[in-house]
């Protein structure tokens, strides 16, 4: 049948993870091939603007199956005439296979599409679903009642079908994507080796004699490499609901198969499977559900098995004997248990339950061989609750969870796969009538799929309320809609607030890129700091850790650290001419509760260490590439002792020749720091009243000194929240709102000391005049300034 309209060739893969978001990698996910006969596809030979999707019409006498097996057993006085069972359908089919040819043959086809997918055009194209969304669309109810719908079951949308084919891509493959490889000679032919990090490339490359090469290259392995995905996702987006009907199918299909569902506690599970299975399923057609224990409204699980009435009769069909079962979201809930599929609804919420240990536990029982091979699928979805709950959780998990970050065997830390679509990519209301997405500004209003007329794109929506609400100053709102509409994968990791002076938006987005980013992408990393040799105070070598408490973004060249001076005159060190005056130390110094002893605690200590403008290094760069001008350092920590608590201190500016300022209000930083002969570190004020340097240095925080700190910190944000790399910095200046509650925060303490120091030309000024100090020393080696 030939048409006169230009339709394009099908699609032999999709894209996720390819809207520009730095921090993802884009994901490949091949599509079966088109049929050869595409005049078979439906939706074939009509014009493309009106090829959309159309649910399937069940025919007419399976719609009328019930009425006419309610007649028969009128027919023959059958008392049971007003309850039509599963069994009562398939006896009326199966025993006039004539008559009914037709009607198995269309059950028969529908079954092959909810397991092998479906093909129709789509404005001009072949286009695919696999078969849970197919299922999904035109068997299980979501609730929708508005135009265009029956039975109040999904709309379809682009979105929904790339999810499924998300979902299924983590079930299926065995791709293993390496980053690193080399090129060698081995007897005349050219051979490859694949790495998953730079070091074994680079060290194979220098054995074998090859080039180490880095990219982009996916290789097959022998087993599944993945337990299922971390999706964090949007409101609204029926995640749930597909869930469970992927699950339903999981279970339904084969013999012996057993899922469940958990959530942040068992209501919440039981709602999730009341609402979002069991309804669904009862609405089901008779042929895609199995034999099961004969419950109208199971309440505790579905089992698969014949009812307590049928057992022990002889029959040629035999029940699946499987189940699927709500859970509490202890961790232990599932422990011992056989699973082929589980969904982790709400997984990222606030939770008394250890997640990750809950999903550490339920591992073991989808896979054999100590999780080699793997055998279930398990989708986590949720919401992404507050960074102080359950959003902190998320971040560690996701951490680990990225496609392309492999181990040797191709797994990921977790097992898992990341899954993350942004909220304008078919936000509700905004896709149209193909459903496909309105991102931006239509140039004319075009028809949604509810039959609505759309007038902007989802991204302008989206924007104009976070405008709106960052107008007012609505913080703790537009923390929470941009979590719950995250446009970007570091909206993900906003932390909340509920009032600040500074601007909240600006610092949450940069917090947000910053915690996005992974490996070496990262500007920061954490490290001890050691002696060297073991040699107290001497030389100081920064050594990388993960599990380090001082975390950098820069460190000086080599022949620009322990660069120390000795006075022999008054046996005190200080930094070097050739050094001093570039980085400045800020402390709020550890400090021990009055019931330390009785087994109470004390504070952190908070030290940052601000690198002021080099004009050397930064001079003729834009300032967005700066290195200077900014916090390079920052240390949080709760040593045992205060002595070393300090000793941490002093190592970090020997290494670096900054010059200290401390909060004075507990001086023993002062004096550990002058004992142990490193006074030249310090810096002191003059007293306004006598106009002589303080002998105690630092500052003590009383009276307005607090809020004229936290004023001029605003200065370092207003110019370089977007440069500022460490994110704990501007985290606690985030936290902190108002100068009233800086005791709590030490790092924004610090860090405020840091940028006073580095800063303030009166303090600045004052380092030329400390020979003139209150007990008549002379702190000479101060003069080389």
């Amino acid at each position: 049948m030939k048409h006169p309209y230009p339709y394009e060739p099908a699609d032999t893969s999709i894209w996720i993870h390819n809207w520009g978001d730095a921090a993802l990698h884009p994901i490949e996910i091949p599509l079966p091939p088109c049929p050869d006969d595409i005049t078979k596809i439906p939706n074939y030979g009509l014009p493309p603007e009106e090829q959309f999707f159309r649910y399937t019409e069940m025919p007419q006498s399976l719609r009328e199956l019930d009425k006419l097996i309610r007649a028969k057993k009128k027919s023959r006085n059958d008392k049971t005439f007003d309850k039509i069972t599963d069994e009562d359908r398939w006896a009326e089919l199966l025993g006039n296979p004539i008559r009914y040819r037709r009607e198995m043959l269309w059950i028969q086809r529908e079954i092959k599409r909810c397991r092998a997918g479906y093909w129709w055009f789509s404005k001009g194209k072949p286009t695919y679903m696999n078969g849970w969304c197919y299922k999904t669309l035109n068997y299980w109810p979501v609730g929708n009642d508005a135009k265009n719908n029956r039975h109040g079951l999904p709309f379809y949308n682009r979105r929904l079908r790339d999810w499924f084919l998300a979902i299924e891509y983590a079930y299926t493959t065995t791709d293993i994507p390496r980053k690193h490889r080399v090129v060698y000679f081995d007897k005349g032919q050219i051979k490859y080796q694949y790495f998953n990090n730079a070091v074994d490339c680079t060290e194979f490359a220098d054995v074998i004699g090859g080039v180490a090469e880095e990219g982009t290259w996916i290789l097959k392995g022998e087993r599944r490499a993945f337990y299922g995905v971390n999706n964090p996702k949007h409101r609204r987006t029926l995640a749930t609901f597909g869930s469970m009907s992927i699950a339903d199918s999981i279970v339904s299909q084969q013999r012996e198969r057993f899922g469940g569902v958990q959530s942040k506690n068992l209501d919440s599970a039981m709602r999730a499977y009341s609402d979002k299975f069991i309804k669904p399923w009862q609405s089901l057609p008779f042929w895609l559900r199995p034999i099961h224990d004969g419950m109208d409204t199971p309440k505790s699980g579905l089992n698969y098995q014949f009812p307590g009435s049928k057992k022990g009769r002889r029959t040629d069909i035999e029940p699946l004997n499987g189940w699927f079962t709500p859970e509490s979201g202890k961790e232990s809930a599932f422990d011992g248990d056989k699973l082929h599929v589980v969904v982790q609804d709400e997984l990222w919420k606030e939770n008394l339950a250890d997640v990750v240990q809950r999903i550490n536990i339920i591992k073991p029982a989808m896979a054999t061989g100590a999780g080699s091979n793997i055998i279930g699928l398990m989708i986590g979805i949720s919401t992404v609750g507050e960074f102080d709950g359950g959003g902190r959780r998320f971040q560690q998990f996701a951490q680990g969870s990225h496609w392309e970050d492999r181990d040797a065997n191709g797994q990921t830390t977790t097992g898992m796969m990341n899954l993350f679509f942004p909220a304008y990519y078919c936000l509700e209301n905004y896709v149209d009538k193909y459903g496909d997405p309105v991102i931006d500004d239509p140039p004319a209003p075009v028809e949604g799929i509810d039959g609505r007329m759309i007038g902007i794109g989802a991204k302008t929506f989206i924007k104009n309320r976070i405008d709106d609400m960052t107008k007012k100053k609505q913080w703790r709102d537009l923390n929470k809609f941009v979590l719950d509409h995250p446009m970007e994968w570091q909206d993900l990791f906003r932390k909340n607030v509920s009032e600040s002076s500074y601007n909240v938006n600006d610092i949450q987005d940069r917090i947000s890129y910053l915690r996005s980013l992974k490996g070496t992408d990262k500007p920061w990393h954490r490290y001890r700091l050691d002696w060297i040799g073991g040699v107290r105070f001497g030389k100081v070598v920064a050594v990388p850790d993960p599990n380090g408490l001082h975390i950098g973004s820069y460190l000086p060249p080599t022949g620009k650290q322990n660069r120390v001076q000795y006075s022999h005159l008054y046996e005190m060190n200080g930094p070097a001419p050739e050094v001093i005056g570039n980085f400045y130390a800020g402390l709020d110094p550890f400090r021990l509760n009055r019931d330390e002893q009785s087994g109470g605690g004390g504070s952190d200590q908070g030290l940052t260490i601000y690198y002021r403008f080099d004009p050397i290094l930064d001079g003729d760069r834009e300032r967005k590439d700066w290195v200077s001008d900014d916090m390079v350092w920052a240390y949080l920590g709760r040593p045992e002792t205060t002595d070393d608590a300090h000793e941490e201190a002093l190592k970090a500016c020997i290494l670096f020749g900054a010059l200290l300022f401390g909060e004075n209000n507990i001086p023993d930083f002062d004096r550990n720091f002058k004992e142990w002969g490193y006074g030249g570190y310090l810096l002191h004020l003059k007293d306004p009243e006598t106009g002589k340097v303080k002998v105690l240095s630092g500052i003590t925080n009383v009276g307005n000194v607090g809020e004229r700190l936290f004023l001029h910190f605003g200065n370092f944000l207003t110019h370089n929240t977007d440069r500022c790399k460490i994110p704990e910095v501007l985290e606690d200046a985030l936290n902190v709102g108002h100068h009233s509650y800086m005791t709590d925060h030490d790092l924004f303490t610090a860090s405020c000391l840091a940028y006073y120091a580095g800063t303030h030309l009166e303090v600045l000024s004052q380092r030329y005049d400390m020979a003139d100090t209150a007990e008549g020393e002379d702190y000479t080696w101060m003069e080389m300034l």
